[in-house]
């Protein structure tokens, strides 16, 4: 092989290195995002009570804006 094959191959071995490191930044950020949507368990509680309440249809969509300025 000769000395400009070694040099290719160092540079395309360093760029793979690089984007290892950058794939490993993601999964930690990515992994650190899904730890932080962790809803609390009053919120859970919260949307549990939503849930079971009646639904109310509107007309129209003056009537849901009325509607939702009176909350």
């Amino acid at each position: 092989m000769a000395n400009g094959d070694n040099v290719s191959l160092n540079k395309i071995y360093d760029a793979i290195v690089q984007l290892s490191q950058k794939v490993e930044n993601l999964n930690m950020g990515i992994n650190e995002l899904m730890e932080e949507r962790e809803v609390s368990q009053e919120y859970k509680e919260k949307l549990q009570r939503i849930s079971k309440q009646k639904g109310k249809t509107f007309a129209t969509k003056e009537e849901f804006l009325a509607h939702i300025k009176s909350l």
